[in-house]
Formats: structure tokens, C-alpha cells, sequence
């Protein structure tokens, strides 16, 4: 049995036995309806500025995406330049101290006086043959001037 309520002027059936209240619809040989094909005949009709619009927009965004990584491919490379380049600061320096590190110690004091007295036979002069003077001209002792006794 079916039961009928009605609520704002629509009539409700419940039940099992509702009878069809909307007409039967004509359809077409695939088993689409008229109202459904017209809607996808409307859906296919595209207005010239719309495809117009879509396409600028496509090409805008290819643009876009191309500069974007040229962009990205830039920068990569200039990281790797500026890693290298770390890398080769960071071997001058390693280079660099341990040339320092020869420097202050072939200069070291008693290494060249090892090397004067071991080596080469070298001694202190004796107080005697110090010759100590001052010239008052100037700061500096010229090579050709004469010594005074």
C-alpha cells in the first residue's frame, strides 16, 4: 500500500507502488535523451574569444614554465660554480698554511744557527774586532762611504 502526504503543493507517494509522474523522455538511438543532447550540443559550441582566451592562456603558462626553468638550470649551475670555487679557496688556504708553516720554520733563528756554525764554520766575532761608531748625518749608512776609526 502506498501512502500519500502532500507538502508545499507537491504531491509524495511512498511506497512500492509510485506511479511514473514525470512523462516518459524520447530517446535517441543510443540511449541518450533530447534534453541531455542538446545540453552537450551547447557544451561543443565554443564562442571565438573563449578559445581565443584559453589559448593565450596556454601559451602563457608554457612561457612561463620555460623561463621558469631556464631560471632553475641558472642557478644550478652557478651553485656548482660557486661550490667549486669553495673548494678551490678552501685548497689555496690548506696550501697556503702549510707554506707558512715551511716559511716560519726554515726562518727559525736557531735552524740558521745551526746551519752558520755547523755548516758553513761560522763564529760570534770577538769584542775586538767590533768596530762600533755614530754617524750623525742620518739614519742610514751608505755602502761607499768611508768607515772612521
Amino acid at each position: 500500500m502506498a501512502k500519500t502526504r502532500k507538502k508545499n503543493n507537491i504531491t509524495y507517494i511512498f511506497g512500492n507502488t509510485v506511479r511514473r509522474i514525470e512523462p516518459v523522455r524520447r530517446e535517441n538511438k543510443r540511449g541518450i535523451s533530447e534534453q541531455t543532447r542538446r545540453n552537450q550540443e551547447k557544451a561543443l559550441r565554443l564562442s571565438l574569444p573563449f578559445v581565443l582566451f584559453v589559448s593565450a592562456a596556454a601559451l602563457a603558462v608554457v612561457g612561463i614554465c620555460v623561463q621558469y626553468l631556464g631560471l632553475q638550470t641558472s642557478i644550478t649551475r652557478r651553485i656548482d660554480k660557486i661550490q667549486e670555487l669553495q673548494g678551490n679557496i678552501a685548497d689555496l688556504r690548506r696550501e697556503n698554511r702549510a707554506l707558512e708553516t715551511d716559511i716560519e720554520t726554515y726562518y727559525n733563528l736557531d735552524r740558521i744557527y745551526a746551519i752558520a756554525t755547523q755548516e758553513l764554520g761560522m763564529v760570534y766575532a770577538d769584542p775586538a774586532q767590533v768596530i762600533v761608531y755614530d754617524k750623525t748625518e742620518s739614519e742610514y749608512v751608505r755602502q761607499y762611504d768611508d768607515i772612521p776609526e
